[in-house]
């Protein structure tokens, strides 16, 4: 099982790493986890971090990887930026999504400076989408996005400090704003609302480890969901009974998906 460097120093006034790059991700079923491990050995979950009462980081470079939940970045991560200070001469933000990035952008780099931190560099990578109402991951996971190659092409401009935010279509502009006012945007979701846990369920309690939102818990030997979602989906992919399935329905209810590269202990790690 491949180790992840986890916050060590809850509570402290300020963590310092003497190593160059620092990388902060939030994972629900493997691509952001991937990519922060292809950036960086010294990464931090921030559902992790987010257990510290003092968030206060200082490195070489610093960089935010997180992946795109209808155009949004996660909750937690808006959160970590609100409350962490991020002081490094060099910053950078990575977002993986699986359709379209829908201008978040321009969202995180809004919240990002609201709290006064300026990055340098922000770009999007597309990768396998897992939200299962609109995809089925068995025809997903065989689309070629160009993963590899974007990914060496984001490598090489951190390696030079590239300074480049990665501009924001038109048609991604008119889609959210489409979004927003239609209220497509779900964001404050109530599990319940959106996840149901069936009768296959048989109270293995996997999915009060993956969930970074700690909504599960285990009631008379079966799964119970209730609290703020992040739409990461972690739960539903990580189940292996497929027990927790979302109520608007699925394009294939027997498939689920999880990074190539990432381990369920991985996920289990980065989020309990």
């Amino acid at each position: 099982m491949s180790t992840i460097p986890l916050l060590k120093t809850v509570g402290a006034a300020e963590n310092k790493t003497d190593k160059k790059r620092l990388v902060f991700y939030f994972t629900g079923s493997g691509n952001s986890l991937f990519v922060a491990r292809e950036l960086s050995e010294n990464i931090i979950s921030i559902p992790q971090a987010l257990k510290s009462e003092k968030l206060n980081f200082t490195a070489d470079e610093i960089g935010v990887v997180y992946p795109v939940y209808w155009g949004q970045p996660p909750q937690m991560v808006k959160r970590f930026l609100q409350k962490a200070t991020l002081d490094a001469p060099y910053k950078f933000a990575i977002a993986t999504y699986g359709m379209v990035p829908n201008a978040t952008q321009d969202i995180l780099n809004n919240i990002a400076e609201k709290k006064g931190i300026s990055f340098d560099y922000i770009a999007t990578l597309q990768m396998v989408d897992n939200y299962l109402p609109a995809f089925d991951m068995n025809d997903e996971i065989k689309k070629d996005k160009h993963e590899q190659q974007n990914l060496i092409k984001i490598k090489q401009d951190l390696a030079e400090r590239r300074k480049w935010h990665e501009p924001v279509s038109l048609s991604d502009k008119k889609r959210r704003e489409s979004f927003e006012a239609g209220g497509v945007i779900p964001f404050p979701v109530n599990s319940e609302d959106i996840l149901t846990v069936t009768d296959a369920c048989v109270g293995c309690g996997l999915c009060t480890k993956v969930c970074p939102r700690k909504n599960f818990k285990i009631v008379n030997g079966r799964a119970v969901n209730n609290g703020d979602c992040e739409y990461c989906l972690a739960c539903a992919h990580a189940c292996p009974h497929k027990a927790i399935i979302m109520k608007q329905g699925e394009k294939n209810p027997k498939a689920r998906y999880r990074h190539k590269n990432v381990s369920l202990s991985d996920i289990i790690q980065a989020n309990n």
